[in-house]
């Protein structure tokens, strides 16, 4: 397993061919990118589920360095909750 460290400190985790990046490495629920999805940012695919959730957990994880305050009024809902129930 490699680990690459990115330009903002996230840690990147390449466990398999398949799942490409894990973010965020280290906290329970983590989004699971692979190529499949990556293959969906190729110009005329659309988004998936994974991908706006990697989004939004990104752009949450930014926003709680930048304005904490905010950061706690704001929720990332999955669409995969069932999968915990």
């Amino acid at each position: 397993m490699s680990v690459v460290y990115t330009p903002a400190s996230h840690t990147i985790l390449n466990l398999s061919l398949d799942r490409i990046l894990i973010y965020p490495p280290t906290r329970i629920g983590a989004v699971n990118i692979t190529y499949a999805d990556l293959k969906r940012l190729d110009s005329g695919e659309f988004l998936n589920d994974t991908l706006i959730e990697f989004g939004l957990k990104l752009w949450l994880n930014e926003l709680r360095v930048e304005k904490p305050e905010l950061a706690d009024q704001i929720h990332v809902f999955s669409s995969f909750f069932y999968t915990q129930l």
